[in-house]
This record gives structure tokens, sequence and C-alpha cells, in this order.
């Protein structure tokens, strides 16, 4: 017994410096640069490969048929927490202030389809889609995935309980199958509605800016904020009227204060609301690139959701009743989805310290869908993220021959990816939900300006478009 505890004691600090260095290899803290940039060119190089397997484009023009279908969740609410606000995503609502729901618009040219799919969600994630793709096939409809273009209005104030990652589950609250079940049957449904509805259509796309009192950049105060909102109007072409519209802006749906525990689509339904009395027909509302963009404050805060929707409204009706919008009957459509090897995570544990990227792979996903479709001369660029309002500004900037809008919670979620000199900003979406290092930025930058790329090929007539030499996607 004696010899045992002397070769205890001479093996101890052994031991011990063994599990220290077991703790920081696998938990941390690592400096920041032992992690940023650690990766080099691998992402960029598996995302390439990923992208070039979309080497043939089915670019596609023809006779626009469109359909709308919708589903309430309200019921399903009633009694859950709600989603959005970490504080209360485990606390039941109250009561219902306003109904929230799904819509889908099905567009078919005959040489292909599209189910675009919003609902008054947090956000579309990979749980969600798995179970509307499941529900769908018992329901005897097949749809490839990059056939589902996912989005939601980000409404802060909708149902929780689908959470499928630690990186989502502050705000959707913990996994409920039976709900998760049953908001996928509903938003299967709607989509065999919206199919079996089809008829025959024509598309214009219209864009306004709106005054800078709807929306801010909350995260770097003296920056542009994203003024932009984009809109799809669908027309009959038998008569001309109103078929559908679909509205996309990026003023995160948070005009109702986290101490607001009733149910509720937010501003966004009120501009739907609005909207539909103003021009006719269904109004569909989708996020817009929402990193960094809160609604503005010009008004109190119990009467904010009501004074943006009216005011978008307006503008959205004034900017569509013009004579220079022009309808087509005859629009191209097409699709890339491809899934995209992320960063290294650096989840960041004060200004100079990570935790080891091998605990934030188990929290944050190594890889994540891209979604770009083709609709017509305007490409929407679905991305799995709060992307940042700043970018997207840059990419529609840059494609000038296009209108990019770009979406966020296209059916998987990474958090949030901001402008790269954003990284070091003491605010919460840098320092807290950004958690793909300090190029995230520029890397789902070039991911996007890539995907577009073959999509713009793809109007050329070259359907075996190469990606361009010079382009690159670097994570350094």
């Amino acid at each position: 017994m004696a010899r045992s505890a002397h070769a205890w004691h001479q093996r101890w600090p052994y031991l011990l410096g063994i599990g220290c260095l077991w703790i920081l290899i696998v938990v941390g803290p690592w400096r920041r640069g032992w992690i940023d940039g650690s990766l080099g060119s691998h992402p960029r190089h598996a995302t390439v490969r990923r992208l070039h397997e979309h080497a043939n484009i089915d670019l596609s023009e023809g006779p626009l048929r469109v359909g709308i279908g919708e589903a309430t969740f309200t019921d399903l609410a009633i009694g859950r927490p709600l989603a959005g606000y970490g504080k209360r995503c485990f606390t039941p609502c109250s009561e219902v202030n306003d109904p929230v729901g799904c819509q889908v618009l099905v567009l078919d040219n005959s040489r292909a389809r599209v189910a675009l799919i919003t609902f008054d969600l947090l956000l579309a994630n990979r749980v969600l889609v798995a179970a509307v793709e499941d529900a769908l096939r018992r329901r005897g409809a097949y749809w490839d995935r990059e056939e589902l273009f996912f989005t939601a209005s980000h409404t802060h104030s909708g149902p929780a309980g689908f959470a499928g990652r630690a990186l989502e589950m502050l705000g959707l609250g913990m996994m409920d199958p039976k709900l998760t079940e049953q908001l996928a049957g509903r938003i299967a449904q709607a989509i065999i509605d919206a199919e079996g509805r089809a008829q025959p259509s024509e598309l214009a796309h219209v864009s306004v800016d709106v005054p800078d009192t709807l929306v801010r950049n909350r995260t770097v105060a003296d920056d542009p904020a994203n003024r932009t909102l984009d809109l799809f109007s669908f027309q009959t072409v038998s008569d001309h009227e109103p078929l559908a519209t679909l509205a996309l802006f990026s003023a995160h749906a948070t005009a109702h204060h986290s101490s607001d525990r009733r149910i509720s689509s937010d501003y966004p339904g009120v501009l739907r609301r609005e909207l539909r009395k103003r021009v006719g027909g269904p109004v569909l509302f989708a996020s817009a690139a929402v990193g960094s963009m809160a609604p503005g404050e010009s008004v109190s805060r119990d009467k904010l959701a009501e004074h943006m929707g009216k005011t978008l409204a307006e503008a959205a009706a004034d900017a569509l009743k013009k004579s220079t919008v022009s309808y087509r009957h005859d629009v191209s459509l097409a699709t890339v989805g491809f899934e995209a090897k992320l960063p290294a995570p650096t989840l960041k544990v004060g200004a100079s310290w990570r935790l080891s990227p091998l605990t934030g792979g188990m929290l944050v996903p190594s890889d994540a869908w891209v979604h770009c479709l083709r609709l017509g001369d305007s490409i929407l660029a679905g991305t799995p993220a709060d992307y940042s309002g700043v970018l997207a500004q840059e990419l529609r900037h840059q494609a000038k021959d296009l209108e990019v809008v770009v979406t966020s919670f296209n059916g998987d979620y990474v958090g949030y990816v901001l402008p790269d000199s954003y990284d070091d900003v003491p605010k919460y979406e840098a320092k807290s939900v950004s958690v793909l290092g300090p190029t995230a930025g520029s890397f789902f930058q070039e991911v996007v300006a890539r995907s577009v790329t073959r999509l713009r090929e793809a109007k050329m007539g070259t359907n075996t478009a190469k990606v361009a030499g010079k382009a690159s996607i670097h994570h350094d």
C-alpha cells in the first residue's frame, strides 16, 4: 500500500498536466490567433468543388404559372413558448395579438418549378426542412431539395420548439417532435395546394428605397442600413388582376418588445394586411438580409409594428401602381443549391480568447446550405444566416445586370454573417452570435457571388458554364 501511495505521489503531476492539456485542446480557451485562419484554403477548395458539381445549370424560359397556398399556425402556437428572445423562450405565450402562419408560391414555367416557402417563424432550419420533405413524400408529392426555397418572416413572436442544433436552442427552445411534425404537415399541404392552384401569370420586380426612419444599423450606427424594399408582383394573364405580391425587407421583425408574450407576426403581418387592402391579392413577406438591421425608433415601441407595416405598405402600393412597372409572361427559372464547407468555428470568450474548435465543432455545423433562385432577371440569394444588410447591398451593386436580393434563413442556420470589419465591435451580434471567424463575411460574399455568376452565365446560354478562374473563395 505504501509503495502504491508513493507511486501515485510521483505520477499525479504528470496526470494533472495531461488533464490540463486535454482540457486546453478540447475545450480551450485558445488565443485568437491560434484559430482564426487556421484552416487555410480547405473551405475554399471544398466549396469550389461542390459548386463545380453544378456545371450544367438548366436555365429555362417559358410561360409562367403561379399558385398560392396558405396555412395557419396560430392554434399550434397557443400555450407554447415564443421563439426569438432568449429570456422568454421557455415561457408560454399569454394570448394572440394577430395570426401567424405559412404562405407558399409555386412557380412553374413548364420546364422548371420552385416552391417559395415563407412562414411566421423565427427561421427555417434543417430539422424543419427534413420534416417538410418527409411530409410531402407521405402525401405522395415529390420535390427535390433545390425545388424548395425556404425563408421566414423572422418574427420573434411565433412558436418555438423545433431547434435541431445547440446554436439554435437559445432562440428556438427545446425540440418538440409533435410541434415539428404539425408545422411540417401544414407547410407540406400548403405546397401541394399551391401547385394545384397554379394559373397563367405575369411577373414584375420593383424595388424602392424607404425612409431611414424604418430601419437602422444597430451594430455600427454610422454605417448604412439596407433601406431597399423589394416587391415581386404577380398578376393573371387573362385579365391582369393581382394574383400575389412577395415583399422582402431587411429590418428585424422585433417591433414587439421581448416582454410582450403575445403571438404575433410583428410588422410583416401588418404589411401583408395593409398592402392587400391597397393592391389586392395575397401578400407574402420574406426576410431579406437582416443582419445588423433593426427597426427604426421614430415611434414608441407599442406602436412600432403598425407604423412600420403601414408605412411599408404605402410605399409598396405607390411603387406598384406606377405606369412604368413592366410585367412578363415568359420568365426564366433556375436554381443552384449546394453545401458550402464552412470556416472553423470561433466561439468568443472575451476579446482575445476562443473556445477550442473541437468544442466549437460540436456546437456549430461544418457545412451549410446555400441556395440561389433565378427568377427572370432577378436572383434571390438564400443564405443560412442572419445575413448582413451591408454585405447584401454590396452584392447588389456588384451584379449590375441582375437584381440580386439576399434572403436569410434558407433552411439552414449558422448564426450571423457580418462584414469582416465588424469582428471586434463590442455589440451582441458581433461578439456572441458571429461564430465563423473574422473573415466569414468575405467568405460568404464570394460563395454567393460565385453562385450568382453561375446563374448569370446560364443567362448567356452557356449551360456548361465554368466558374470564372479569377474568382476566389478565401479564408485566411
